[in-house]
């Protein structure tokens, strides 16, 4: 193939492969976009499962009121 060296001294950059800080702020802009995405999404995940947590703790409160009850009634003492 016909490789270019970057060390040439007739070597130029194609215009498509260039950077100017047009194309480089886009960049950022675009990234500092999905990052933004990204964290959005993991506080919502995060959020929901803290309510899980918060229903989830709720429930076997309640079921651990329910076994007491149970356990008076058949006269079986907890520890």
């Amino acid at each position: 193939g016909d490789f270019k060296l970057k060390s040439a001294p007739d070597f130029k950059v194609p215009e498509s492969q260039r950077i100017n800080t047009d194309k480089k702020r886009m960049q950022m802009l675009l990234l500092v976009d999905g990052v933004l995405k990204i964290k959005m999404q993991f506080n919502h995940k995060f959020l929901a499962l803290r309510d899980l947590k918060k229903t989830i703790c709720e429930h076997i409160r309640r079921d651990q009121v329910q076994l007491m009850a149970i356990n008076r009634k058949l006269g079986i003492s907890e520890h």
